[in-house]
């Protein structure tokens, strides 16, 4: 790992970077801990080999080898492919900070929680996936950076119907899913769901497209109190425009 001081890198191309969740929230990508927890004498480090994700110790980035092992190994092709396309790599590093950013985050957990009926169907985090479309807000430029994206289409799918789209995928999904089930399941809770995300233009074509393996991070008991109290009635992603980006701001 590479030492550096407690955020993410900032190198020339750091805009280019496709980073993880743990690099936009700035905390440890096992743990989940962030350096205001852990003190300043606790030195942060970035994967020496993708850049893409932090963590607060080798300890836990041996933890979290087994999962972080496949994306890791995909990276370099990633990097050859946005490294002759910087615009392609620009508007995609941009889309995943955005969606992975906490304030997103937890609204699109919620939001599968409810697609996914998941109190009535746990199965369905083994069997379903979700295909999600959104766009740039056409005065995106003026707008908070939580505020970007609106919500065009989202469909739950069976899980095998999305494999059957992107087949040359199918063997990586397979294995980097069942290695994050090991680890949140492990822990007693739901587990992941493969997600679909695209980005479209005005005229609905596809800008970038990659997939978000997606985890539910919360007991059976854990999410029906999320359920209950965010009471988004029934569920259809359409209807949920206003939560992925809020009518109310114009």
């Amino acid at each position: 790992m590479s030492t550096t001081p407690k955020v993410a890198p900032k190198a020339k191309d750091s805009d280019f970077l496709i980073k993880s969740s743990s690099l936009i929230n700035k905390r440890c990508h096992t743990c989940q801990k962030t350096p205001q927890q852990l003190g300043a004498d606790r030195r942060f480090q970035v994967c020496s080999r993708c850049r893409e994700v932090m963590y607060c110790s080798q300890k836990c980035q041996r933890e979290n080898w087994s999962v972080h092992k496949l994306p890791c190994t995909r990276s370099k092709e990633k990097a050859i492919i946005f490294g002759n396309d910087p615009i392609r790599a620009a508007r995609a590093a941009r889309f995943v900070k955005w969606y992975e950013a906490t304030p997103k985050l937890d609204v699109f957990r919620q939001a599968a929680l409810h697609a996914l009926d998941i109190v009535n169907h746990p199965e369905n985090v083994d069997c379903k996936a979700l295909w999600l479309r959104l766009k740039l807000h056409p005065d995106y430029k003026r707008r908070e950076a939580v505020d970007r994206y609106v919500f065009v289409e989202g469909v739950v799918l069976p899980k095998e119907t999305i494999y059957a789209w992107r087949p040359s995928d199918r063997q990586f999904l397979t294995e980097y899913i069942q290695a994050q089930n090991n680890v949140v399941k492990g822990r007693g809770e739901l587990g992941v769901v493969p997600v679909s995300i695209s980005e479209v233009d005005d005229n609905g074509s596809t800008v970038n497209c990659s997939w978000w393996i997606l985890a539910l991070p919360f007991t059976h008991e854990e999410a029906k109190g999320i359920l209950q109290a965010t009471k988004w009635g029934d569920v259809q992603w359409v209807s949920q425009c206003e939560f992925i980006h809020p009518r109310s701001r114009g």
